[in-house]
């Protein structure tokens, strides 16, 4: 069986695809985590997800860009656009790659900007209760409520 000389350039950009998706799997689960309290579970295994798709994610890179390389290619944008011209399944094998990496940059972004808003409201809700607007803190490091009192002088109710 002769095989074509793109065939590792398609295998590659095939393998890649293929990760692309699961990778957008992992950052859909990612945001459903996000949107939802008490979701601690579900988003340290999707970090996990997220972590393992991104090593691979590279190392099909880096397949793709030897495939390219062994075509002649520069091994960038570029190169990929001139190696898939000529088979019609292969420019559109690389344009779906190509649109669903979009896909999965814009949702990456959309979900660390909804990890900065949970950081900021922590942040904002710490310094609430640590009474660093006001100079007193309502609570020591330890988490125990500070006597609000004066020294000496105890108010009691009832």
């Amino acid at each position: 069986m002769v095989t074509s000389p793109v065939q590792p350039l398609h295998d590659s950009l095939q393998a890649e695809l293929s990760l692309v998706e699961r990778f957008l799997v992992a950052l859909q689960a990612e945001a459903q985590a996000l949107a939802q309290p008490d979701q601690d579970t579900a988003l340290t295994a999707g970090t996990h997800e997220k972590q393992l798709c991104l090593e691979l994610l590279q190392q099909a890179g880096q397949a793709r860009e030897a495939a390219l390389v062994q075509l002649g290619h520069t091994p960038d944008h570029d190169g990929l656009r001139a190696a898939t011209q000529s088979p019609p399944t292969l420019r559109a094998l690389a344009d779906t790659l190509l649109q669903r990496a979009a896909l999965a940059r814009e949702l990456n972004q959309a979900n660390g900007r909804l990890i900065e808003a949970h950081l900021q409201h922590v942040h904002n809700s710490l310094n609430t209760l640590h009474g660093l607007h006001q100079g007193s803190a309502l609570y020591d490091a330890s988490g125990r409520a500070r006597s609000l009192s004066p020294q000496g002088t105890r108010i009691t109710a009832g």
